[in-house]
């Protein structure tokens, strides 16, 4: 279909619902998408006037689908149309990319229960801060990340982490080849094949340590699969971008494992002047310029740039899709994180509730093992110092007790003397053993506030620390 028959669809703006083609450009339609995300002046023309907007782009796309599959998009139209082709591939993308993960996420594929059953805990305890992180809980699935730098070069102003500048590089040297193999194959015994879902990067830059390419190649040898990679460097490192793209190859990248993070509409031109729609195919485009619709997470550096982006929605979800190890390999700590709503007790939207040092692959090894014996017990008992959640209130009247995160509460038939336990651990962190004792509780009460604990424990609601 030539440009000029495209155009005809378009000024006839048909109600009558076309005959859609079996196969239409996904790449064009992508960089439509791009353009109406990456500025809200562009949102704004489309919803306003979608013909005008229309002439404003030279693509090549059937009108009137696409303009259907961006009202579903943009949440305009709510049940999405039946055989629209843009729609269907969309779809087909994120059902590939989703089975993937699933099948990598599953309960079997950890190492311990334990760990499996922690990282539900505290996804459950983040829904009952965030509303906006109960919407997407499917976005913190990850156990573990290394960190092949300190620090990164690319100072982004939303940058939720806060980093400070590069200040070291895990070169990839005959000593270090061989420390990192060995951190790979104990990282899949000890966390488990989920691991695979786990990145090379977090508070860093990729493409600032220049051996990148061989790590990951040394990851896929262990997990079979590719981390996933985001960088900011897409104009800056063309050409070493364009060979990563080639090495990585179509059926890898179908999978979304590659992300340009956009910082301004100057760059997003550039990226669009150096790589074409049809390279971007299957390159997801993450919009984080001041100018796009999409929101910043009220975290990191982000927060200090709030009061001066009036225009700018900023939201409680924290950005960090990890819930679990943090591991740098320059400075040899793994650090166990958990995603916590952004606020001034967490401005980075994460908690950092243990560091470990290690100085061997196998000392690596126990400290995964200590942490996970620290703090993550499958049953409570009355040694375990706990907390109750910080941004979970209580309301105790008579035996019953209600529970109130954002937005959501519970009701739960609790006895006096559970209460009394839960407003001791409202206040301070303390021994389960020693609380119970200073209540003078019988035997049976105390097995009996010890069940109701479990209970709360399994829910998010009270945390070993």
């Amino acid at each position: 279909m030539n440009k000029s028959t495209l155009k005809k669809i378009k000024l006839k703006a048909s109600p009558v619902e076309p005959v859609y083609e079996r196969s239409l450009p996904w790449a064009d339609f992508k960089h439509l998408v791009e353009l109406i995300i990456s500025d809200n002046r562009n949102r704004k023309l489309f919803e306003s006037s979608p013909d005008a907007f229309f002439q404003t782009v030279d693509l090549d796309l059937d009108i009137f689908s696409a303009k259907e599959a961006l009202d579903v998009y943009l949440g305009k139209q709510k049940k999405a149309v039946r055989g629209n082709p843009y729609i269907r591939k969309w779809r087909d993308i994120f059902r590939l990319v989703s089975a993937d993960t699933e099948q990598r996420i599953k309960p079997s594929n950890f190492s311990y229960e334990a760990l499996y059953e922690w990282m539900e805990r505290k996804k459950k305890a983040l829904s009952w801060e965030s509303v906006a992180a109960r919407r997407s809980l499917s976005h913190y699935i990850v156990p573990i990340m290394f960190e092949l730098t300190t620090g990164c070069t690319g100072y982004c102003k939303f940058c939720c982490f806060s980093t400070k500048p590069l200040t070291d590089i895990y070169l990839y040297t005959e000593e270090n080849q061989q420390f990192w193999r060995k951190i790979l194959q104990i990282t899949k015994e000890e966390i488990g094949e989920v691991a695979s879902v786990g990145g090379c990067y977090c508070a860093t830059e990729p493409l600032d340590n220049p051996d990148y390419e061989k790590f990951i190649e040394d990851f896929y040898q262990v997990f079979q699969t590719y981390p996933q990679t985001t960088t900011v460097k897409a104009v800056e490192k063309t050409q070493r971008m364009k060979h990563f793209m080639e090495y990585l190859g179509p059926e890898r990248l179908r999978m979304l494992k590659l992300r340009f993070s956009v910082v301004s509409l100057e760059q997003l031109a550039k990226i669009y002047q150096k790589y074409s729609k049809e390279e971007l195919t299957y390159v997801e485009l993450l919009m984080n310029n001041p100018e796009s619709i999409r929101s910043y997470s009220h975290s990191g550096r982000a927060r200090e740039i709030s009061e001066e982006m009036e225009e700018k929605t900023f939201c409680s979800f924290p950005t960090a899709c990890l819930i679990g190890f943090l591991v740098n390999l320059c400075q040899k700590t793994i650090s166990l994180v958990a995603p916590r709503r952004p606020s001034e007790q967490y401005p980075l939207g994460m908690e950092v509730i243990a560091i470990k040092n290690f100085s061997t692959p196998e000392e690596y090894r126990r400290m995964i093992g200590t942490m996970m014996q620290e703090y993550m017990p499958q049953k409570l008992s009355e040694h375990h110092r706990v907390r109750f959640h910080s941004r979970i209130k209580i309301l105790c009247e008579g035996n019953t007790t209600t529970f109130y995160g954002e937005a959501i509460k519970r009701v739960m038939s609790l006895s006096k003397e559970a209460q009394a336990v839960i407003q001791c651990l409202q206040e301070k962190d303390s021994v389960i053993g020693e609380v119970l004792q200073e209540k003078s509780f019988s035997k049976f009460l105390k097995e009996c506030v010890l069940q109701k604990l479990q209970y709360l424990y399994e829910l998010g609601f009270v945390e070993v620390v």
